[in-house]
């Protein structure tokens, strides 16, 4: 949201893409298959194509997908592609260039039409992820839907999570979400296959090529089956987006840890995950680029 005051961490403070490489090469040993560039915009920081190049150089890890607002997409994307890069993320909460600038800030939405294209052109596989936010773009969502219809591999309906800026805005639920596109485009049916390796509930509509996905984060309590967990710029592993709980991975990376003594700290961590979100008992006043998507 415009509003929003960004905060930065220093350099100092910031993971270095070496420490980040080495890092991620520990998850995949412990079993991580997929990794997620996200942020914040993680294009923002230079040297995101190179590093994604050398995470391909891990055998183990299947998919590198990157998440993004789409603004530095297409400056960056032949970079990307010679690097490997799997899949993309798009965020696309509307059709509007005007309430693309009231939602954001700026005024960029041809940027970001234009960077989705230009993946569609190039076979690069495209899911939109669109938070649906009462009294601004509930009235477009079956237009956002179309999407799936011919161009992109997903769309997916993120109920808003009361953190940051958004506290101060209501989140649609999937089941009206759900009413809305069968009303426009008959019946969801559930998609039969494994799809996705996240929370995401996937449906067919006839006639679309593409599914539409919904994460249900605040309605359909999917926290039970969450299988993600974020590290962050400066180091911290975040076991869920509602919970401060975590360890910290930095300190014992610079003080000379080795891999097996990194794993150890990760797996007691990964063991403490919350079983479910607390974003019914209170909001979470970190932003969510600090936290990442």
């Amino acid at each position: 949201m415009p509003e929003v005051k960004t905060t930065t961490v220093s350099n100092e403070n910031m993971l270095t893409f070496e420490e980040a490489l080495r890092l991620c090469n520990v998850f995949v040993s412990l079993g991580v298959k997929n990794i997620k560039i996200t942020g914040g915009e993680p294009l923002m920081r230079k040297g995101v194509p190179e590093f994604i190049g050398a995470l391909k150089h891990n055998e183990c890890l299947e998919k590198i997908t990157l998440t993004t607002n789409g603004l530095l997409l297409e400056k960056n994307f032949s970079a990307l592609i010679n690097a490997g890069m799997d899949s993309v993320n798009l965020s696309l909460d509307t059709l509007n260039p005007k309430i693309y600038q009231a939602i954001t800030g700026y005024n960029a939405h041809e940027s970001v039409i234009n960077a989705l294209y230009t993946c569609i052109k190039n076979n690069m596989p495209v899911k939109i992820n669109c938070v649906p936010i009462e009294g601004v773009n509930g009235g477009e969502l079956a237009d956002i839907a179309i999407l799936a219809r011919e161009s992109v591999e997903a769309v997916r309906f993120i109920e808003l999570m009361p953190i940051g800026a958004a506290n101060k805005y209501s989140y649609i639920g999937s089941e009206k979400i759900k009413a809305v596109l069968e009303e426009q485009f008959g019946l969801l049916t559930p998609y039969a296959k494994a799809y996705g390796s996240g929370p995401a509930e996937y449906f067919s509509i006839k006639g679309f090529k593409g599914r539409i996905g919904f994460i249900n984060a605040m309605s359909g309590g999917f926290y039970e089956r969450c299988n993600r967990v974020r590290l962050t710029s400066d180091g911290w592993l975040k076991l869920c987006l509602s919970h401060n709980a975590g360890v910290d991975l930095k300190e014992p990376l610079r003080s000379g840890a080795t891999d097996c003594e990194l794993s150890e700290i990760i797996t007691q961590a990964v063991w403490q995950k919350p079983l479910g979100h607390c974003f019914n008992q209170n909001s979470v006043e970190t932003a969510m680029h600090m936290i990442g998507g």
